[in-house]
This record gives C-alpha cells, sequence and structure tokens, in this order.
C-alpha cells in the first residue's frame, strides 16, 4: 500500500536525462510560460515535463504556492502533477559577451503524459472525424472538470484560458483540462484585472472591454469549443454570421445527414441531442454574462439529453442477443443479475440506479451488442451526477448530521464506477463511530453510498476512521479498496483524507501503521494499480464533506 499521494520533487538532472537533455525531438510543445517535453524514465514511464522560463515576479513563495494550486487538484478530468522541480545551481551564463559563473534557478512542473495529444488536434468538421458518441464524450468529460474547479474545489478556480489546446485527451480520448498557467483560487466570485488574461476567440466581451474575470469567463471559453467540437474549427465564426436558429438548423441538418449516411440506430434520439448541445453552446457564449448557464446547470441539460437518448422497454423485448452474446455480457446469469439490483435498490443509503447491462440495454449504442465490464465502468462515470444523484446523497447524509447537531463529524459519500459491484468487508474507528445510517453493505456500479461519522460525545479526538470495500481488478481478481478520513477536533489539526488499493488483509494487521499514514495525509490522496483507481478528498471546517470515488481504468 502507498502513502497519501504526495507529489516528489524532481532534480533537475534527472529531468535532463528523462528528456535527452531537452532535446528538439523529444518537445512536445510550447506556451507562454515554457516548453514542454516529453520524459521517458528508465522503466518506461512517460511524464510531459513543462520546463518554465524565467519570468519577472516568479519568486519561491509564488511558484510553491502554484505547485500547491495545482497538487490539490484530483480529478479524471483534470491532468495530474505527478512531480516538480525547484533547483537553483550555480552554471556558466553569458554576462557582456564573456562566461561568468551565476546562480540559475530551474523551474519546471510534471505531468502525467496525454497520448492522444491535445483537442486541438482532433477537432473537424462535422462531416468527418469523431463520431457523435466521442465528441459528446469528450463535451461531458471537460464539463465535469470544469464543475470540479468551479463548484468542487474550496474556493473554486477559475482556469481562464480554457481552449482546444489546453484540453488533453488521454490513449482512450477521454478529455483533461491541463495548461493552468499561472492561474489564482479565486475567493470572489468576480474581479477586475489590470491585465488580459486568456486567448483571444475564447475570451468574452466583459473581460476583452473591462478586464471582468469571474467563472462566466470560463463558461464563454467552454462554449466556443463546444461549437467547435460540434460544428468543426470554423463553427464559431459561423455561428457569428447568422442568427443562432439558423446556426442551430444547419448543425442539426448537417449531423442529420451524416448520422443517416452512417446507418446510425436511434437516429432521433442523437439528433435530440445534437440540437441541444448546439442550443447549449450558444447560451454559454451570450454577451451579457449574467444570461450563461452555470457549469452545474449544463452538467443537468446534458444528462437530460442522455434519458431522451434512452430506449422505452418496449422497444427492447424483439431484440433478443445471441447466446454467445450473452456469456460475453457478464458472468452472472440473468436471474442473478436481476436478484442483485432488486437487494441493491432496497440499499437505503445507496443512490441512484444502477449501471448493469439492464441499464445499458436501454441506450441507443448498446442495442442488440454484448456488454463488458469496461462499458458499465464507463457509463458509470459518465452517469456520475444522474438525476442530481451525487447531491441526492449529499443531502440524505447532510440530514443525518442534523439529528446530531452540529458537533464534530464527516460527511461521507463513496461512488462506485468500477463496472461491479463493491462488498464492505472491514472498517475500524480509531476516534467516533458511523451515525444511524450503517456503511451499506453492498453499493452498486453508478451508486453512491453515504454515512455520517461522528465524534463520541465527552471525547476530544473527533472522527477518525476507515472502511474497505472489496470489488475485482481489471484482471477479475479480487481487490480491496481501503478510505480512511480524519477530522480532528483541534484548531491546530487540518482534516486528511487516504485511500489505498491493497488487501484486507494488510488493513488488519497493520491499524497503527494505517493510523499513522493517515495522520500524514493530506486533503486528497489518489492510488492506481491493477487497471483500477481511486480518489478521495475531505473539505475544510469542523464537519467536512469527503468524497471517495472508484473506477475501472
Amino acid at each position: 500500500m502507498d502513502h497519501a499521494t504526495v507529489v516528489p520533487s524532481l532534480s533537475y538532472h534527472l529531468l535532463d536525462q528523462m528528456t535527452n537533455g531537452f532535446s528538439e525531438d523529444r518537445e512536445l510543445g510550447r506556451g507562454t510560460y515554457g516548453k514542454v517535453y516529453l520524459g521517458l524514465h528508465t522503466n518506461g514511464e512517460k511524464i510531459a515535463v513543462k520546463m518554465l522560463h524565467p519570468m519577472l515576479g516568479l519568486d519561491d513563495e509564488l511558484f510553491e504556492k502554484e505547485y500547491h494550486n495545482l497538487e490539490n487538484l484530483q480529478h479524471q478530468n483534470v491532468v495530474r502533477l505527478v512531480g516538480y522541480c525547484n533547483e537553483t545551481r550555480r552554471e556558466y551564463v553569458p554576462y557582456n559577451g564573456k562566461m561568468v559563473l551565476g546562480e540559475v534557478t530551474h523551474r519546471a512542473l510534471c505531468f502525467e503524459y496525454m497520448q492522444n495529444g491535445s483537442l486541438n488536434d482532433y477537432l473537424s468538421d462535422e462531416s468527418s472525424g469523431h463520431d457523435w458518441h466521442t465528441r459528446y464524450a469528450i463535451i461531458k468529460g471537460i464539463c465535469k472538470g470544469l464543475k470540479y474547479l468551479h463548484e468542487e474545489l474550496e474556493p473554486p478556480m477559475i482556469h481562464s484560458d480554457l481552449k482546444p489546446a489546453n484540453v488533453l485527451l488521454d490513449e482512450n480520448c477521454m478529455p483533461k483540462i491541463g495548461d493552468f498557467g499561472l492561474s489564482r483560487l479565486m475567493e470572489e466570485q468576480t474581479r477586475i484585472t489590470t491585465t488580459s488574461v486568456g486567448t483571444i476567440g475564447y475570451l468574452p466581451p466583459e473581460h476583452i472591454n473591462g478586464r471582468v474575470i469571474s467563472n462566466k469567463l470560463d463558461i464563454f471559453s467552454l462554449g466556443v469549443i463546444i461549437i467547435k467540437i460540434i460544428a468543426g474549427p470554423t463553427g464559431y465564426s459561423k455561428s457569428a454570421e447568422i442568427s443562432s436558429q439558423q446556426f442551430i438548423e444547419l448543425v442539426h441538418r448537417n449531423w442529420r445527414n451524416r448520422l443517416q449516411a452512417a446507418s446510425v440506430n436511434a437516429l432521433e434520439s442523437y439528433c435530440i441531442q445534437v440540437k441541444r448541445c448546439t442550443e447549449i453552446a450558444l447560451s454559454c457564449v451570450e454577451v451579457d454574462r449574467h444570461k450563461r448557464p452555470t457549469i452545474g446547470n449544463i452538467l443537468n441539460e446534458l444528462n437530460e439529453t442522455e434519458t431522451s437518448s434512452q430506449f422505452p422497454d418496449a422497444l427492447l423485448k424483439d431484440l433478443e442477443p445471441t447466446k454467445n452474446q450473452e456469456s460475453q455480457q457478464t458472468h452472472i446469469t440473468e436471474a442473478e443479475e436481476k436478484r442483485e439490483r432488486e437487494e441493491l435498490i432496497e440499499t437505503t443509503n445507496c443512490f441512484g440506479e444502477v449501471v448493469d447491462n439492464c441499464k445499458l440495454d436501454k441506450m441507443a449504442r448498446y442495442m442488440g451488442k454484448h456488454k463488458t465490464r469496461e462499458d458499465r465502468a464507463r457509463e458509470a462515470w459518465n452517469l456520475v451526477d444522474e438525476h442530481d444523484k451525487d447531491d441526492e446523497a449529499f443531502r440524505y447524509v447532510k440530514g443525518l448530521k442534523s439529528l446530531y447537531g452540529n458537533g464534530q463529524s464527516t460527511l461521507c459519500r463513496l461512488y462506485n464506477a468500477t463496472g461491479d459491484t463493491l462488498y464492505q468487508v472491514a472498517n475500524y474507528d480509531w476516534s467516533g463511530h458511523i451515525g444511524r445510517a450503517p456503511y451499506p453493505a453492498t453499493i452498486g456500479n453508478g451508486q453512491w453510498a453515504a454515512f455520517h461519522h461522528i465524534h463520541r460525545a465527552g471525547e476530544s479526538s473527533g472522527s477518525v476512521a476507515a472502511v474497505v470495500y472489496r470489488g475485482k481488478n481489471k484482471h477479475g481478481q479480487d481487490k480491496d479498496y481501503i478510505v480512511a478520513w480524519s477530522t480532528p477536533c483541534s484548531l491546530w489539526h487540518r482534516n486528511k483524507a487516504y485511500c489505498g488499493i491493497s488487501d484486507v488483509s494488510w488493513f488488519q494487521k497493520n491499524l497503527e501503521q494505517l493510523m499513522y499514514i493517515i495522520s500524514d495525509a493530506d486533503y486528497s490522496s489518489s492510488h492506481r494499480s491493477g487497471g483500477c483507481e481511486i480518489e478521495a478528498r475531505i473539505g475544510r471546517g469542523h464537519s467536512p464533506k469527503f468524497t471517495a470515488r472508484i473506477s475501472y481504468r
């Protein structure tokens, strides 16, 4: 088991070796703040090394602040920081025509390597390139990442330079927001700056004319990106030349023709989705920023389009998969799946419809096709906030807290996107105890579990505990997922979140060591192993939100 996630400091010498001396053939790109190189570790692992240019005003304090801002970003749709360098060396440098010995500071930020480059490389008009399903998945992934920055971080972060070049795609074309430059965490909702940010073509009028920065700046940029994903690189300029209704009809007509030519199932459902996404994008680029939607509203709208794209049960009765397909869909029988589904529905503190083969059968893209665990896991991620089930889980646990007053406690939510059911196998309380709702014995794929952990009356140690759930790794082997939190009563100690992938026997034999690991943890933690990933984070305050997600990678 690994300790809580700590982004390591990497020496300049190591980065020099990994990038082959920062050679041109390793250069991935360049921008305002520096050049990006492909770094190759001796074990074959690839990272993106962003060497920052020397900048006036970028001192150690400012760099460390930016590093910590990035270190705390933990979301599947945000590029993950994996290392940094801030090293001052004595080197010979040119000065007045001579080489003199001086101090040179090398600063770098290292990120996970995105195999498919940037979204900018993948944009094409609606008559070619990616199919609608892929484009829609990219749109929604960007929206999820932005929702994390705007509404889940405390305080929120405004990216301020959202554009296709700053949206990177992994090997599965999952989008991840990157290149945060030197953006700041925003305590205020709106502010005026003396200097401009962002990139022309993605900036709203209020910033171009008045240097206004708010989260609606990112929403405007998002709208431009969505239009370009749907209608191609020239889509945004087209939208400005004709009325909104004409543009919607043009895009709708072009996509209908393309989908018809490809003989796509559920033509009408997809066409409705194309139209609604176009309408959402146009609302994002409203001149009046107050008329632009919030990112939470946008995701709710997208979820509604997915519901409308599902087929009614009556249409599924005549679509009998072959015996061979049935055997490939799942390792459990139809009767077993039905019984398990009924049991999961009855779990009082699990929220959301189970994303199983039955659920997938109602989606146009899976009709008459065999389903895999990877399919179920992917759709669970896509439906993480379907029908506001995440908010419903939080409201439930917040209601539990109200029964115990305002004392020290931890409001816990756990999401399952592994493609299979999770089973609780162990738990331990160092301080405090589980509240009225127990740890759910099972958590269905696509469900949020909610529970409330509270301090013990008369004690001053707060809420410190761990729970272990068992699932499968990528190879179908049993794997145990540990989530733990610490909400101490003392004002001098911060809250902690920890997660790991190991074996329950390790957990049971090393309680003292695990407590030490938790005490040394931070506000967020993540771990990958065996094709699976777990992430956890905790808020600030005496009754923080603790959120963990387990997923199939």
